[in-house]
């Protein structure tokens, strides 16, 4: 589907959401990333103008990255890739969440799953349990209290409301427009990420606070990882994609397409 394919009665194209797409009839996975998206590397940094970088066609972590941004005399000037589809087909907004974040509360309570002290209403010291967050049911049905601190943690914050992302420039989203919005999201909350992906994904011994962190994945659930993570993962999707083994690896991979 191209950016033309669907238009109201005034000529202005028009269409629907992420979330729409997938309600009709037929729709069993959502639009697919686009290309543009899938070729940039977003780093948890500021400014965005040098944050991001563009990797070459095949994805290639490794090869030598594009500037997403130069500036010049006369302002910036951002890649050609910034005003290309965030997906395929075209969408007019998004509601995308990022993965270790809204799982990070959840986890941080799997992880005292087994905890003989887990028991109502604590020590008021190193267990404390309390009335739970507006808008959140109680961990305990019976005493309608919920866990807020535990062996030196606090209760991590919730993150299962969305980040709504809307085309303005353009009656559909663009690569830029996401990542003006995401960007800034991330970066903010990078503390948060550092410790979510503690929890979330168990990471032993904890991350440093300069770890290298690079969002990405699905433009619904966006993926942050290490930096040294996320080129190994990029590296085989490579393999993959070119059905080769991949170093360490001794199977062949089956020839698939990465979406």
């Amino acid at each position: 589907m191209s950016a033309d394919d669907a238009e109201n009665v005034q000529g202005t194209p028009t269409y629907p959401s992420f979330e729409e797409l997938l309600q009709r009839p037929g729709q069993v996975l959502g639009p697919n990333r686009s290309e543009a998206f899938q070729r940039l590397v977003i780093r948890l940094e500021e400014p965005l103008s040098t944050a991001v970088s563009v990797m070459n066609e095949r994805q290639d972590p490794d090869a030598p990255w594009e500037p997403y941004c130069t500036e010049t005399v006369n302002g910036p000037v951002w890649h050609p890739i910034s005003q290309e589809l965030l997906c395929n087909p075209p969408i007019s907004s998004i509601k995308t969440k990022v993965g270790s974040l809204s799982n990070w509360e959840q986890a941080w309570l799997w992880v005292f799953d087994d905890d003989d002290l887990l028991e109502p209403p604590g020590d008021g010291v190193y267990t404390i349990w309390g009335p739970p967050r507006e808008g959140e049911e109680p961990d305990d049905d019976e005493t309608g209290l919920s866990l807020m601190y535990h062996q030196g943690e606090h209760r991590p914050p919730n993150y299962d409301k969305p980040l709504v992302v809307t085309a303005r420039d353009k009656p559909y989203l663009t690569v830029h427009e996401f990542l003006t919005v995401i960007h800034p999201y991330l970066v903010a909350r990078r503390q948060d990420m550092l410790g979510s992906l503690i929890v979330s994904t168990q990471y032993d011994p904890a991350l440093p606070a300069d770890t290298k962190l690079i969002a990405g994945g699905n433009i619904q659930t966006l993926n942050v990882e290490t930096e040294e993570n996320w080129k190994d993962s990029k590296r085989r999707a490579i393999y993959m994609r070119d059905n080769m083994p991949a170093p360490g690896f001794t199977a062949v991979y089956p020839t698939q397409s990465i979406v």
